[in-house]
């Protein structure tokens, strides 16, 4: 699946996946072993300034199941020549190895005291789904207290599929919750999802008000078919079409084509917007994807995007090619391009970013990526070069990551996990992340440094994710586990 951006990032430092390319094909991967980490320390390096430089470093900390406790971050002060506090975040397991919360604190220098930043904590069932979650942040000095700030509360079918999620945002006037919005999914009997109805709170008339609405069908692979949106018209009390999407798929059940179409309320049909067409190789590889534009004068799809890719004979992805029409050559334009090498055991090695220069007619580099591992195939360093500078023939900057381990565990998955879903292949060498839930379920993706950069929601089953961040390590956390994920 391809995803497109209103505009192409010009600074790719911390892009390691082209705009407006989603690396779409698993590749194959050599079984590797994890490394628990300790450190992690970034290093800049500036053309200004050409020493290179300590810049901040994460230290961590596990219990004896090796889950990880503590996450502490330091800043090196070049004055000094020290590394200073800076954040704090703390996880906190109940006995089945579920989170029932964490917390982060940041480093206030002037009274040398860890300041709260923010908390969330997770109540379960019975059965050990999460019923609530509790968003706070800090109060702040003198009193340094945590205050509500959102609950979610949620609730199930008899086979687990989350039926009911209600938020709320506490009032600080009347100290009580006050619902803000909320989502209701009705479930078929393969546990998919096939209707989603939104409500917000209507202060006026203290009562839910529907806002807009997701009706979903599928094929007999429970593959999505249909996606039609509506909303509420409260003048009339009734929905009105909105938005539809329909795909197909080949016969090997890969998607083949998607179009998007608007609701047109005087022709009362859905007019198309967009086409995406896919194309295959015989290993199933997607090596192309047109996307052409509805033309409403001509009543025709115009062409107006092509995305290429490469594949090596262990079907690693070694290429990808943006493209753009233009109209007047009838052809084609070069817009950017990623380049993709590997090692021996298909670990990934470097991944070069370019764009395309209409006045020279070549390609220039716009930023490289550069990834180390040890003889167990555990990454120890990464490595990104940016800023091009095209009269030095150079980058003129830099930013290394080293990743130091005490210890090596078989598998990139943490000791201490209830099995409430399943990741693979891990390390993430394409893009493509495949999740099998126990259970219908939201996850989170959080980054080294506790950043939460990617969210979504998991059927019941098997997973097909495209996660859109740049290579490293990270964490999914979802109905109270978590487990490591490395990308590649």
């Amino acid at each position: 699946m391809y995803v497109l951006c209103n505009t192409k990032l010009n600074n790719m430092k911390k892009s390691l996946t082209l705009c407006a390319i989603l690396i779409c094909c698993v590749a194959t991967q050599a079984v590797s072993r994890g490394c628990r980490i300790d450190t992690a320390t970034t290093y800049s390096t500036r053309y200004t300034a050409p020493n290179i430089a300590p810049e901040y470093r994460y230290i961590y900390s596990y219990d004896t199941k090796d889950s990880l406790i503590r996450r502490y971050s330091e800043n090196y002060d070049l004055t000094v020549s020290l590394w200073k506090p800076n954040t704090q975040k703390i996880y906190v397991y109940n006995t089945s190895g579920k989170f029932t919360e964490f917390y982060e604190e940041y480093w206030e220098s002037a009274s040398n005291l860890w300041r709260k930043s923010s908390r969330t904590s997770f109540i379960y069932n019975a059965a050990g789904k999460e019923s609530e979650i509790l968003r706070q942040t800090g109060s702040g000095l003198p009193t340094n207290v945590w205050v509500n700030s959102v609950k979610e509360d949620f609730s199930y079918d008899a086979n687990g599929n989350k039926t009911n999620a209600q938020y709320s945002r506490w009032n600080t006037t009347t100290n009580a919750w006050v619902g803000e919005s909320k989502q209701e999914q009705i479930f078929n009997a393969q546990n998919l999802a096939t209707k989603i109805t939104g409500s917000r709170w209507d202060v006026a008339s203290n009562s839910w008000v529907f806002q807009d609405e997701i009706d979903f069908t599928y094929s007999t692979s429970k593959k999505p078919l249909t996606e039609q949106n509506s909303t509420w018209q409260t003048a009339t009390s009734s929905w009105i079409k909105s938005r539809a999407i329909t795909t197909t798929y080949n016969a090997a059940d890969l998607e083949e084509s998607k179009v998007y179409a608007n609701w047109n309320a005087v022709s009362a049909t859905f007019v198309p917007i967009y086409l995406y067409e896919n194309m295959y190789d015989a290993n199933n590889n997607n090596i192309q994807l047109l996307i052409k534009q509805w033309n409403t004068s001509t009543n025709v799809y115009d062409n107006h995007r092509k995305f290429t890719s490469t594949f090596d004979i262990n079907n690693n992805k070694t290429s990808d090619l943006n493209q753009l029409w233009d109209a007047a050559s009838s052809s084609y334009v070069n817009q950017y391009r990623g380049l993709l090498s590997y090692y021996p055991s298909n670990l990934i090695k470097q991944i070069m970013y370019q764009d395309w220069d209409v006045a020279s007619a070549n390609w220039l580099n716009s930023s490289q990526y550069h990834s180390q591992y040890n003889t167990n195939d555990e990454l120890v360093l990464q490595t990104n070069e940016f800023d091009w500078n095209i009269a030095q023939n150079k980058y003129l900057s830099k930013d290394s990551t080293e990743y130091n381990c005490a210890k090596t565990n078989v598998g990139i998955t943490d000791t201490r996990i209830d099995k409430a879903f399943q990741l693979y292949p891990n390390p993430v060498n394409a893009g493509i992340l495949f999740v099998k839930s126990n259970q219908q379920s939201d996850y989170i993706l959080y980054d080294i440094s506790g950043k939460a950069v990617q969210n979504g929601a998991l059927n019941a089953g098997e997973n097909k994710l495209t996660l859109v961040v740049e290579a490293g390590i990270y964490f999914m956390f979802s109905e109270g586990s978590t487990q490591k994920i490395v990308v590649q």
